[in-house]
């Protein structure tokens, strides 16, 4: 249910302007095809940020839905207008190539060589290992006191 021009958005706090004009605002909800299928809003985070970068806008159906009652509904439809649907698919395709090229190469990578970590010590690494390291020597203190 659209609101009158003129009223404060009730998300954003700014009059509603009148999209007459513009030509995306004649698209009824029919128009809408489904381009991708995810099981959480966070998987269509990136493909509809790049989708609305190129100026495909895009609609996530059941975003409002928990990730559980999302995957047992089926998941998350990104859908887009039937005008805008093969470019979609065409970016969509064209990340996901990218993103298997790059995952292909890490991988290669790694087995190049696998005796090197693929990845540096983070800090919660050495804040287990000095804990570890304290925690044995408490231990190897009480045992030394005992044994006195």
């Amino acid at each position: 249910m659209r609101a009158k021009v003129g009223t404060p958005c009730p998300k954003h706090e700014i009059p509603l302007e009148d999209w007459a004009d513009d030509p995306e605002s004649t698209i009824q909800p029919g128009d809408w095809v489904t381009v991708l299928r995810v099981h959480h809003p966070s998987a269509a985070l990136a493909p509809r940020l790049r989708l609305e970068a190129e100026g495909i806008p895009s609609f996530l159906e059941g975003e409002r839905m928990g990730p559980e009652t999302a995957l047992a509904a089926g998941g998350l439809r990104l859908l887009v207008p039937d005008s805008h649907a093969e470019q979609a698919l065409e970016i969509l395709r064209e990340v996901a190539d990218c993103r298997t090229d790059r995952l292909n190469s890490e991988l290669a990578e790694s087995t190049r060589n696998p005796a090197s970590p693929t990845r540096p010590l983070g800090i919660h690494h050495l804040l287990g290992a000095g804990l570890l390291l304290w925690t044995l020597t408490q231990l190897v203190l009480l045992l030394l006191g005992r044994l006195e």
